[in-house]
């Protein structure tokens, strides 16, 4: 107010947009991941990664819906959440780890050691491929494959 009582022009910066999937190169979105993992990647099948999610009981936590309250975090918009979930890792890393360690990050007001931690050892790696895959294609208003 004072600026404004003294002449002084106020000028009100834009807020910086969050980086989506669209501003990545295809090497940052998949930075950090185990070679094996990376090479699945290549041929992943998202439509086989939304099937994993309903046999594994995925659904039963997180929804896609963002009106939809659950315990753990939406999946909406969740490929371009992932991008600035945790500060230097990449989307695929992000949800990697929140799958194989679901503990090593918990999403803020969000219990923790609720997300079983045997998903690592139960999926194959093309599993864990195939579901990367179709969380990264959750972006707002995606329904999946």
């Amino acid at each position: 107010m004072r600026a404004l009582e003294a002449g002084n022009e106020i000028v009100v910066a834009e807020p910086t947009a969050a980086p989506t999937l669209a501003d990545l190169a295809p090497e940052q979105m998949t930075a950090g991941l185990p070679d094996d993992v990376l090479a699945a990647l290549a041929t992943a099948d998202p439509a086989h990664g939304e099937q994993l999610a309903l046999s594994n009981g995925c659904v039963g936590c997180h929804s896609l819906d963002p009106a939809v309250q659950m315990t753990g975090p939406t999946w909406y918009n969740v490929g371009n959440t992932a991008v600035s979930r945790v500060s230097g890792e990449s989307p695929a890393y992000y949800l990697y780890l929140s799958i194989v360690q679901p503990n090593g990050f918990v999403v803020p007001n969000y219990p923790g050691n609720i997300m079983p931690a045997t998903y690592g050892d139960l999926l194959s790696t093309q599993d864990l491929a195939d579901l990367i895959s179709y969380l990264l294609q959750q972006t707002q208003g995606a329904t999946g494959s």
